[in-house]
């Protein structure tokens, strides 16, 4: 989906959360979100898009190791202002 989100909206794109398909033995299915960017040739016409996974995990790993006050409080949102 993250691709034809791209491409329909001609502009970087960030998806909803969803389980990433996994190679592993287990068939572990690891929530996270896709950020996708269309490229353009000379001619503006689509040659592919650009992808990028993040991982929940992932995302909450690098707000743990934000130096912060100890009463600050952070939130990840989407672009509805979800809380993620």
């Amino acid at each position: 989906p993250w691709y034809q989100q791209a491409v329909a909206a001609k502009k970087m794109v960030w998806t909803n959360i969803y389980k990433f398909y996994s190679l592993d033995a287990h068939d572990y299915r690891i929530p996270g979100i896709s950020g996708a960017v269309p490229i353009y040739d000379a001619n503006h016409d689509v040659k592919g898009v650009l992808g990028m996974d993040l991982t929940v995990d992932g995302i909450q790993h690098f707000i743990n190791q934000l130096r912060i006050t100890d009463k600050a409080i952070i939130y990840v949102t989407n672009e509805h202002r979800q809380v993620i």
